[in-house]
């Protein structure tokens, strides 16, 4: 007899699963929700505005990295800095430090890749290349500059003092 009752109850279940082939609401609501927090999740755990800030800072000293370079080697060629003493560049526009035979030193004079800018002076015996970093903060603080607010590179980090 209760053989014959499961029987029956297994019977009216396929049945009824036979029927309705589809999800329900609350089965939907379930998986759409462990997607949802899954994502936010991942997305916390990587950060992307921190990442996206550090390629940034990276590329930024990679940049001054090859602009200082390019000075050094117009210096070592012609025994002056590049452009007019005491004159402040700031890269707004291509090709920003007026080095002349310029493809001998440097292809093109990088651009920031964000919304900030590089600058520079020299003032005849010495010279100085800045820009503000956005992830690397400790560096702009320890590299013997007289600017906590900015990453200096050069001969003399006490020319220049901008925010």
């Amino acid at each position: 007899m209760v053989l014959m009752v499961v029987l029956s109850i297994l019977t009216l279940y396929n049945k009824y699963v036979l029927l309705n082939k589809g999800f329900t609401l609350l089965e939907i609501l379930i998986v759409v929700s462990l997607i949802i927090s899954l994502t936010s999740i991942i997305v916390f755990k990587i950060n992307p505005v921190k990442y996206n800030q550090k390629s940034r800072d990276t590329l930024r000293m990679s940049n001054i990295a090859e602009i200082e370079r390019a000075i050094n080697e117009y210096f070592l060629d012609t025994g002056k800095y590049p452009g007019e003493v005491n004159t402040l560049y700031v890269s707004s526009t291509p090709n920003w430090i007026p080095i002349p035979n310029m493809n001998k030193y440097i292809s093109k004079i990088p651009m920031d890749p964000g919304n900030n800018f590089y600058y520079y002076t020299q003032n005849g015996h010495t010279y100085e290349v800045n820009s503000s970093l956005e992830f690397f903060v400790d560096l702009m603080q320890k590299d013997g500059g007289n600017n906590d607010n900015s990453y200096e590179v050069g001969t003399n980090l006490l020319l220049l003092n901008t925010n």
